[in-house]
């Protein structure tokens, strides 16, 4: 999905832009993802994600609308507004305090029990919630196929089942890719390869510290009225889908590669299904998914310069779908030569890999 959102935005940028997939398009954390775009808590977090965060919604929801109109493809993007539940004192006073200091767009509201129970009338006993009724959600695979067919319109060509095997580079600058059909040369190539970018040695040899982190979720058809909003707990998120569906999410095991939903991640999200909402323990089981997200030491992406022709955007663990477009757009600004409306400074890949 980051890499569909470069694709896009470079050929409609007027770049000339070739996509190399190592399976098929949509096959990989966009496959899985539950498709949140709930920037409330990344961006109150302090940490550097904030400041994506603060952004994230309109550029998410502007990109899609440009996607859609030039291919007429759908991806899904609804305004369901979201519930942040409060089930302890502490979680609360953190919540209350936020409506002062959020960034304007949020569109924050303090539910306490009695309203809370008219907003979600099926939800389970909780203090409260903070309501954002800004923050989204999308069909993920919807969207990363909407993002490359719109960047095919705009002359992109996109290649599947053609895994890039290591950089070509001359004097320390990235000249292309080697893919075992032969070598795709360009002056500038883009590594958003997922949870599999540390594979791709760089031209001194270095890797980048990307790791897959396996997350799974469930897909649920309820048997009576559920939630209407995105739920948020500690320990797990529901979003009811415009197709009747409630995808339950997500879990989260240092696994490496190793595919599958384990019969422990059935259990853990049905278990996140019926606290947050008693109903859900009745709903039908429809699917289990399982994605690697791709995870650096800090959690926080790397996006920008890795050397003299390379750019990278990888590394966005659990938020690959909230910030997409807001890095495709860093990386166009960035390797158009114009300066990126966010600070690329602290995720830059430097602070990994040598200078």
């Amino acid at each position: 999905m980051v890499g569909a959102a470069c694709a896009y935005e470079l050929a409609a940028a007027g770049f000339e832009v070739i996509v190399v997939e190592r399976y098929a398009v949509a096959t990989g954390a966009s496959w899985a993802a539950p498709g949140l775009v709930g920037p409330l808590v990344e961006a109150m977090s302090g940490k550097p994600t904030a400041a994506l965060a603060r952004v994230a919604l309109p550029t998410t929801e502007a990109l899609i609308q440009r996607a859609e109109a030039d291919t007429g493809l759908v991806a899904g993007f609804v305004r369901t507004g979201a519930l942040h539940v409060a089930e302890a004192a502490a979680e609360e006073a953190a919540f209350r305090a936020w409506l002062s200091t959020a960034p304007p767009g949020l569109e924050l509201e303090w539910l306490d029990d009695a309203a809370l129970r008219e907003a979600e009338p099926h939800l389970g006993a909780f203090r409260g919630a903070l309501y954002c009724a800004a923050e989204s959600q999308v069909y993920p695979a919807d969207y990363t196929r909407v993002l490359l067919a719109a960047a095919v319109r705009h002359g992109a060509s996109v290649h599947e089942g053609r895994g890039v095997l290591g950089l070509t580079h001359r004097a320390g600058t990235v000249t292309g890719v080697l893919t075992a059909e032969g070598v795709e040369e360009g002056d500038h190539m883009v590594i958003a390869a997922g949870a599999w970018s540390g594979g791709i040695a760089l031209p001194d040899g270095s890797r980048l510290p990307v790791r897959p982190l396996r997350g799974a979720r469930l897909a649920l058809a309820p048997a009576a009225p559920a939630n209407r909003h995105i739920v948020y707990a500690e320990h797990g998120d529901l979003g009811p889908k415009p197709n009747g569906e409630v995808w339950v999410g997500a879990t989260e095991e240092d696994a490496g590669f190793l595919p599958g939903v384990t019969a422990t991640d059935v259990a853990d999200l049905a278990q996140v299904a019926r606290t947050l909402v008693p109903s859900l323990a009745a709903a039908r089981f429809l699917e289990a998914r399982s994605g690697y997200r791709p995870t650096t030491p800090d959690y926080v992406p790397l996006i920008g310069s890795a050397a003299p022709g390379l750019t990278v955007a990888t590394g966005h663990w659990r938020k690959g779908v909230m910030f997409a477009a807001i890095t495709g757009r860093l990386v166009r600004q960035s390797i158009a030569g114009e300066t990126p409306e966010v600070d690329l400074a602290p995720f830059s890949p430097h602070r990994f890999i040598a200078s």
